[in-house]
Formats: C-alpha cells, sequence, structure tokens
C-alpha cells in the first residue's frame, strides 16, 4: 500500500495525459489557460519553460555549470544531477556542434571544463569525418584501407 501515498514526480502525473493538447493551447502569459494552471507553482514552471524554451534550456546548462563546480568533472553520459540526467542532456548537446562557431558550442564553453570537453569531442568528431571521407575515396577506387597495408 506504500506506492498509493507518493507523490506525483512528473508534470502528466500531476495534470493527466490530456496536458500536452493543454499546454499547446497556451500562446502567452496572458492566456486564461495560463493563469489557470499558474495557481500550482510547480505547473506553472513547467508551462514558464514551455513558453521560453531559452530560459529552459538556460536551466539545464546551470545545473551542468552547477555539477562541474561541485564535482571538478563533466558528467558521464548516464550521470542524473538535480533530479535531471545532465549526462544524457550533454550528450545531446554535443551531438549539435560542428564547430567551435556553433552558438550551443559557444554558450556552453563559458565553463572551462566543458570547453575542454567539447574541444576534445570536436576533434575525434573531425578524425572520425576523415576516416569516413578516406574510406569513402578507397572504396571509389575499388580496394579497402586494409588492403593497403
Amino acid at each position: 500500500m506504500k506506492f498509493l501515498h507518493r507523490e506525483p514526480h512528473t508534470i502528466t502525473q500531476i495534470l493527466g495525459v490530456g496536458w500536452t493538447t493543454k499546454r499547446r493551447k497556451i500562446d502567452s502569459t496572458i492566456d486564461s489557460i495560463y493563469h489557470k494552471f499558474a495557481t500550482n507553482p510547480i505547473v506553472k514552471e513547467y508551462v514558464d519553460d514551455y513558453l521560453n524554451p531559452e530560459r529552459h534550456w538556460l536551466k539545464w546548462r546551470d545545473s551542468l555549470f552547477d555539477y562541474c563546480d561541485t564535482y571538478n568533472k563533466v558528467p558521464l553520459h548516464k550521470t542524473k544531477y538535480n533530479n535531471t540526467n545532465i549526462g544524457s542532456w550533454l550528450s545531446n548537446q554535443k551531438k549539435k556542434i560542428n564547430a567551435t562557431a556553433d552558438s550551443t558550442y559557444q554558450k556552453l564553453t563559458m565553463n572551462p571544463l566543458v570547453q575542454k570537453c567539447l574541444d576534445t569531442y570536436l576533434i575525434k568528431k573531425q578524425k572520425r569525418m576523415s576516416h569516413a571521407t578516406s574510406y569513402h575515396t578507397c572504396s571509389s577506387h575499388k580496394y579497402t584501407i586494409a588492403s593497403m597495408w
């Protein structure tokens, strides 16, 4: 019977499955639906993040920086911190980065540990791309890299 007294920890558990449909109808903070949701501080937080994705992204970034400052390392892929999958989030952000000029790179490199991690990631990504290119070149000449050695 313990499970009956658990606190809901997702917005869907609080509002029900129709939450996403209701949320899509909100355009701004002056909508009547927004004011109905805003009576609950947890729900208000989710709706505010929905209306302002940049604010939501900055919360994740701040949580990442806090993790790095606390543990003096960058989180691994499965790392959870403050009830968030901060390692998974960082991995997803890395996938969006192709060069140091990308806006995601610029926003994340404010922390030196994250910058070092992203620089290493970009170097490895460039090496993978150059290997893929050299394999493509060799395959167009009907021999493989392995046969060259």
